[in-house]
């Protein structure tokens, strides 16, 4: 008779317990996708807010190289 009471509460413990690894992973799943969004918005706005910033490169005539005629 014993037993059974064991089996029981072993049971019931289970079905408190199985969930908590499962609670963890979502967790460590959120983080993650935080931490992806994070690195991709600073990106983005790195690269926009580096756009205005950049001159585009400028030809002068004393830079094309200079032709010899033949």
């Amino acid at each position: 008779m014993s037993g059974v009471f064991v089996i029981g509460i072993v049971l019931s413990l289970a079905g408190l317990l199985v969930p908590i690894p499962l609670m963890a992973l979502d967790l460590l799943i959120g983080a993650v996708q935080a931490y992806i969004f994070a690195v991709l918005a600073m990106v983005f706005i790195a690269g926009a807010v580096g756009v205005g910033r950049r001159k585009p490169p400028s030809v002068s005539p004393q830079s094309e190289p200079t032709r010899t005629p033949p």
